[in-house]
């Protein structure tokens, strides 16, 4: 997931290079937004993970 998400915040980083002003900015919002969902997606998903988790072990503790 990270190797991913680099990819695509190179590759939308690569529009900032760009000569005209509607790319750069599409590229500067498509690269924090996917930096920021890919951020987003590292820490919480452990987190949900491991509630489930647990949630089904007391589950299956109590049947």
């Amino acid at each position: 997931m990270v190797v991913s998400g680099l990819n695509t915040i190179v590759g939308f980083g690569s529009l900032i290079l760009g000569d005209h002003q509607g790319i750069q900015s599409l590229g500067w919002i498509m690269a924090t937004g996917t930096a920021a969902c890919m951020i987003a997606a590292l820490t919480s998903l452990p987190a949900i993970l491991t509630l489930r988790e647990r949630w089904t072990a007391t589950r299956s503790k109590a049947a």
